[in-house]
């Protein structure tokens, strides 16, 4: 079944992203490991979960008392606007940010457990 699956645009663009800085098994996708790699700062807040990065300084904020998955769904979801949009999204038109937010979606479900590392745990 899995000789027909072909893998989207994102899903290549992690996939290249993960072999780039080493992350080749689902351990490596903890994410004090990810906030090494990707020099991010992991804050907490009370207000909404957002990102901003700075001359360089990357930081994520993170809203207090999440669950682990919602936790770990957010982190992702920001990760990927860090990685993957430039630019104040409050500037930009509403469409624009839509496509963004939808991008971020599509993102977090695949980078969360990227097909490289299905395709691992199939083969065990």
């Amino acid at each position: 079944m899995l000789k027909y699956y072909r893998q989207g645009l994102t899903e290549t663009w992690i996939e290249q992203l993960y072999k780039q800085n080493g992350i080749l098994t689902p351990q490596d996708l903890s994410i004090k490991n990810l906030t090494r790699i990707f020099s991010v700062f992991l804050l907490p807040t009370f207000g909404p979960t957002r990102s901003t990065e700075q001359d360089g300084i990357r930081v994520i904020l993170m809203t207090e008392g999440l669950n682990k998955s919602e936790f770990k769904k957010r982190f992702f979801h920001e990760l990927c606007h860090m990685l993957r949009h430039e630019g104040d999204q409050f500037m930009m038109p509403h469409t624009w940010r839509e496509f963004l937010e939808m991008d971020a979606k599509r993102f977090t479900s695949l980078a969360m457990m990227p097909f490289l590392h299905a395709e691992r745990i199939r083969a065990i």
